[in-house]
């Protein structure tokens, strides 16, 4: 079954408040809740266009698909593509808790410095 799943790409981006960073993007109060609560139940075209530009994504990062049956799950199938690996979902909140204070101005240069590259190599 294909789902949308917007909760782990808000982890992902390091997103702590979805509703209110998507009333900043433009999105109406009541939308923006009901998108970063999960509550609905389809997205209109011109919303998952603001959303992947918003969060520079794909419409494939939105979504996640789980086989409803084993067998469904081949090698060559397309949407195993979208399948949720919970292992891969770090929430970037987290990921400087255990770093001493004053080192979190190297482990920020260290953060720039790797995301100059894999713009450049994008």
């Amino acid at each position: 079954m294909l789902k949308y799943n917007l909760t782990r790409l808000f982890i992902l981006k390091g997103i702590s408040k979805p509703a209110a960073f998507l009333v900043q993007a433009g999105f109406s109060r009541n939308i923006a809740a009901r998108l970063a609560g999960g509550r609905f139940i389809a997205i209109p075209p011109k919303n998952i266009e603001r959303l992947c530009l918003t969060l520079k994504c794909t419409p494939n990062d939105l979504m996640e698909w789980e086989p409803a049956k084993p067998e469904l799950l081949k090698e060559n199938q397309p949407l195993s593509k979208l399948i949720s690996n919970p292992v891969n979902v770090i929430d970037m909140r987290d990921i400087c808790s255990d770093i001493p204070y004053n080192m979190l101005s190297t482990f920020a240069e260290k953060i720039h410095e790797v995301k100059k590259e894999i713009i450049s190599h994008t």
